[in-house]
């Protein structure tokens, strides 16, 4: 069973596709740099989710910066 965080990564993920299509015709770098974060957050969080040692923390930690990161990428697109 997927943990909330993935289910929440991926739907953020579908959210993003249209608007970064749309971006991309005017600022296609940051539209490339916020697609590579949002698939950030998809990936860590699923990895880390499927991980029980001690690298299970940076896996989710990876995702966090990585959603600080979008984040202000979605501020400077607006």
């Amino acid at each position: 069973m997927p943990l909330h965080a993935e289910t929440n990564a991926l739907e953020l993920y579908r959210s993003l596709v249209a608007p970064l299509a749309k971006l991309r015709t005017t600022d296609p770098k940051l539209a490339e740099d916020a697609r590579r974060a949002v698939r950030s957050i998809v990936e860590n969080t699923g990895e880390g989710a499927g991980r029980f040692g001690r690298d299970r923390p940076h896996h989710f930690s990876i995702a966090y910066g990585s959603g600080r990161e979008l984040r202000n990428q979605l501020a400077i697109a607006e």
